[in-house]
């Protein structure tokens, strides 16, 4: 017998305020065009300085790609915007370039 609705909740708390907000856009993003809102949907807040995500689905199936859609952006992007801050801190301008991420001092009129 399978029940009616999975629910599951994933609470993200993160080092900064910056990687809060991006990580907290993304999922707003994910949430407002779901590949499927027959199968479920997902709703975000920011709770006591964290991401929440509350997943609800039809069914496991359902719950569990929700799930792994979450976790895969969360740990997706949180990876990016470190390689992308340890790339500026260390310097490396093929990759601040390649990211757009320059400093201001850095950028030049494209002729």
């Amino acid at each position: 017998m399978s029940p009616t609705s999975i629910e599951a909740v994933v609470q993200v708390e993160l080092c900064s305020s910056e990687k809060s907000e991006a990580v907290f856009k993304a999922l707003l993003v994910e949430a407002e065009n779901p590949p499927d809102p027959e199968r479920g949907d997902i709703r975000v807040e920011r709770k006591d300085g964290r991401v929440v995500a509350r997943i609800h689905a039809r069914d496991y199936s359902s719950a569990r790609a929700l799930l792994n859609a979450v976790l895969t952006l969360v740990a997706s992007l949180t990876d990016t915007l470190d390689n992308i801050k340890s790339d500026c801190e260390n310097n490396t301008p093929g990759a601040m370039k390649s990211h757009g991420w320059l400093r201001r001092e850095e950028q030049r009129p494209v002729d």
